[in-house]
């Protein structure tokens, strides 16, 4: 069981392909992720923003002549 462990250590974890694919992944994914979230949010906050605008050059409560 050791030597099994010990060979699998050797082949992915002291491996420099991997630990530089594994080590790339941890930085970018997060990135990502959290690139998605705030754009997400600014178009949003985009998207109320001009509906609060349209809303003041077009008011609801105008009366029809």
């Amino acid at each position: 069981m050791n030597t099994l462990l010990h060979s699998f250590f050797d082949l992915t974890l002291y491996n420099p392909i991997f630990v530089f694919v594994g080590v790339t992944a941890i930085w970018f994914i997060p990135g990502i992720v959290l690139r998605r979230f705030l754009e997400r949010r600014y178009k949003t906050r985009k998207a109320e923003a001009q509906a609060k605008k349209i809303s003041r050059l077009y008011p609801e409560d105008h009366v029809d002549s």
